[in-house]
């Protein structure tokens, strides 16, 4: 072979060479802005997220709750982040009517540890028999009380009617975001608030959020020391812990995270902690719930978040029964 030969082959091969290289570059800066795409998607996703039909910014609920500087945190925007998503098992009939079931003979413990049956028994409000209370009566009940939770609680501030009570609650938040995410205001976390009022009731509600959790005992495990903190911060209040409420048929079936089978699930496990800890547990399924297990295609826009009337309902629930 020749010099000539020899040295246009060698800058042949180096021709080559750069271009497997350019090539193997381009598909790294590809792939990382993809990555970085998704990323950030993924994020914006979560802020947006899945949106009450009146889930408009408002006020927080509730009085005398004011921070060192004498500012009053019931004046304070509502945090606007999305409910989670996650992975879980498909819905089914039975279980949905076996929730609606259910949901008619549901006990729990009062504070002081004696054993009753709740209010969704036959014997003291037959399921259906929930007529609507006045925002006069409902504000009166629940001057000293408190709610705590996600979205759907957020939902009861909005379209309750409800002035006197406090909201403390925050779209996407769950039993272990809680204690880090500053959703009042941005400024406050939701057990930073509840110090700055002592209350008669404290109205609690997680778990929609947590449906996607792969263990659904770590879920209960974690639920029951936020419950254990919160009765640090507020000794003499009585706790009550509400169900997860029902989905529509459409998302059920069409959902792996927010169905009956998983609602259904967790609920037993949030009523066994409640028996064990001694504490009201609150069925709010009856208030809501239609004949076929579901919560009712008219109550919603998205098939989780409740509209005003199915609100109200859930208040009147609570004022008809004494919780």
């Amino acid at each position: 072979m020749d010099e000539d030969t020899y040295r246009r082959r060698l800058r042949e091969r180096r021709i080559r060479e750069i271009k497997r290289n350019r090539t193997i570059f381009a598909a790294v800066v590809a792939a990382v802005i993809i990555i970085a795409c998704v990323i950030l998607v993924f994020k914006l996703g979560r802020k947006l997220g899945v949106n009450n039909d009146n889930s408009s910014v408002v006020a927080l609920s509730g009085s005398g709750l004011a921070d060192e500087s004498g500012e009053n945190i019931a004046n304070f925007p509502l945090d606007t982040r999305s409910e989670s998503e996650g992975s879980g098992a498909a819905s089914d009939e039975s279980d949905a009517s076996l929730l609606a079931s259910e949901s008619r003979s549901s006990s729990g413990a009062d504070k002081k540890g004696g054993a009753t049956e709740t209010g969704t028994s036959k014997d003291d409000s037959e399921a259906g028999d929930n007529p609507p209370v006045s925002s006069k009566k409902a504000n009166a009940y629940l001057k000293n009380a408190v709610f705590i939770g996600d979205s759907r609680t957020q939902g009861l501030q909005i379209n309750s009617g409800v002035t006197t009570a406090s909201f403390l609650a925050g779209r996407g938040l769950n039993v272990t975001t809680i204690y880090e995410e500053k959703v009042i205001s941005n400024k406050y976390t939701v057990l930073e608030a509840l110090r700055k009022k002592q209350y008669k009731k404290v109205y609690i509600c997680f778990g929609l959020n947590e449906l996607g959790w792969a263990y659904p005992d770590k879920f209960i495990e974690k639920y029951g020391n936020l419950i254990d903190d919160i009765e640090k911060i507020e000794p003499d209040a009585e706790i009550i812990v509400e169900s997860i409420a029902p989905v529509t048929k459409k998302k059920s079936k069409s959902d792996k995270t927010f169905n009956m089978k998983r609602i259904h699930k967790f609920n037993k496990l949030i009523k066994a902690m409640c028996k064990e800890k001694k504490l009201t547990y609150l069925d709010v399924t009856p208030a809501v719930v239609g004949d076929d297990g579901y919560l009712p295609a008219e109550a919603t826009s998205d098939g989780i978040h409740m509209n005003k009337e199915y609100c109200k309902k859930i208040i009147s629930y609570i004022v008809n029964n004494k919780y």
